[in-house]
């Protein structure tokens, strides 16, 4: 009897938004370019002569895990912004997410009222 393999399922694919700090001798708008998303400065004491403080954000489209998408992000850094960021202390960490669950509680409050109705 011939048997049929037997496929993996296709690894599930997510939007993960992606959080990163560090310090920089360049702009927040080189940053934002860079990673497609939006960057801000921050008020950090640890920052060393010549360079201040980043935070950003960006959104990895169509990624199967964290750490895919944090090296996404981390690669592009490393790739187009190494002279002006400081790479070693780069912080990348992805949000996340949150599995919908319903209100069952909610719902089953709303069925009772609506049982109750006299129509």
């Amino acid at each position: 009897m011939y048997e049929r393999p037997i496929n993996p399922p296709e690894p599930r694919l997510e939007d993960l938004t992606v959080n990163v700090t560090g310090y920089t001798r360049g702009t927040v708008d080189q940053i934002s370019r860079t990673i497609g998303g939006d960057a801000h400065w921050n008020d950090d004491p640890n920052a060393e002569e010549g360079e201040r403080g980043f935070s950003a954000t960006t959104v990895v489209e169509d990624c199967e895990d964290y750490s895919t998408a944090e090296d996404i992000v981390h690669n592009l850094f490393a790739e187009h912004l190494d002279g002006t960021v400081d790479i070693d202390n780069l912080i990348v960490e992805v949000e996340p997410v949150e599995e919908y669950e319903p209100d069952w509680y909610s719902i089953a409050k709303d069925e009772r009222a609506e049982a109750a109705i006299d129509w």
